[in-house]
């Protein structure tokens, strides 16, 4: 769990954070972290857009960690656990759980912005898998590796210097292009926009996201600011719920019960896994990955593995039955 830079959380500082969660829930719907979408992109269609738009996400966090890292400041960086069998089963579970419920957990939050409401099951979903895995068969990450700097930030100027690059990069293109909303709202940007409204959050104020007070209530039965926390769940839902009526993308359809028991069950999995590694796939990519965190960086390669296997699989069955 990542360490507030100010001990305990302010609660100026996570009522400050709500704009920026329902930022976070506007980029999700034109950027991309889910894990899923990746490798559907690169399996099914040799596509590696979003697998680069994943790995961008991370080398932000990575730059606003090593500005502050320059700045003389602390940063709330993951913990490093070993990377043994729990990183490598709790990855499988988290690539089975996703790919069955065809969404990672911020894949679920931008599939209800577009009025899928059956991904509204996932949190209860986390939670009862969190709970089982904890008190049920008492499972948990392996052990944790001594404090240190992870070796990605011991030059902290890499990661601000490829950000820099970045900006250049940008304001070129923004030259070339005409400067409008489709430009200033590409889905680069808003990827930008994703990897830095989390390291801003993490900085301002941890845990905050949904997936974090899940595992503290699973854990303690309890979170410390209910109230509080429900408000920035809240904003990062309804920041999603708008930039999906902006882009036209709300669904029609009206959801059946099967979609339901497949999101439920589906994120009673992910949850499961999310106890071992730990953590789910957006902590793993934007916090565990900036920290080269081992079971971050192994329980990512197992929850590809078991995406990727799980839709050659699939593929392969539908072509024998056609």
């Amino acid at each position: 769990m990542p360490v507030h830079p100010f001990g305990a959380e302010p609660p100026g500082l996570l009522w400050a954070a709500a704009p920026l969660l329902f930022l976070l829930g506007l980029a999700i719907q034109r950027g991309a972290t889910c894990l899923v979408r990746a490798v559907g992109g690169l399996v099914l269609a040799r596509d590696p857009a979003q697998a680069l738009a994943i790995a961008m996400a991370a080398l932000w966090v990575s730059a606003i960690f090593g500005v502050a890292l320059l700045a003389g400041g602390d940063v709330p960086l993951a913990a490093r656990h070993a990377a043994g069998w729990q990183a490598a089963g709790g990855g499988i579970l988290l690539g089975l759980g996703a790919w069955w419920s065809r969404a990672c957990v911020m894949g679920a939050v931008a599939r209800v912005g577009q009025g899928e409401w059956a991904y509204l099951l996932t949190p209860a979903g986390l939670l009862a898998g969190m709970a089982a895995a904890r008190h049920l068969g008492g499972a948990g990450p392996g052990p944790e590796l001594p404090s240190g700097s992870p070796p990605l930030l011991l030059a902290p100027w890499l990661p601000v210097g490829m950000l820099v690059l970045a900006l250049l990069a940008a304001a070129l293109r923004a030259r070339r292009l005409r400067f409008g909303l489709a430009v200033a709202w590409s889905p680069p940007v808003a990827t930008a926009v994703i990897g830095i409204t989390f390291a801003l959050l993490a900085l301002m104020a941890a845990p905050w996201s949904h997936t974090e007070v899940l595992a503290s209530i699973a854990e303690t039965g309890t979170t410390a600011a209910p109230a509080i926390h429900l408000a920035l769940f809240l904003a990062l839902f309804a920041g999603s719920v708008a930039g999906g009526h902006l882009r036209g993308r709300v669904h029609a359809a009206p959801e059946t019960g099967a979609s339901a028991v497949r999101v439920l069950s589906g994120s009673v999995v992910m949850g499961a896994g999310s106890v071992l590694v730990p953590g789910s796939n957006d902590t793993l990519v934007l916090m565990g990955v900036p920290a080269l965190a081992p079971q971050a960086l192994l329980g990512l390669v197992a929850m590809a593995a078991a995406i990727a296997a799980a839709m050659l699989l699939s593929r392969r069955r539908a072509a024998a039955t056609a």
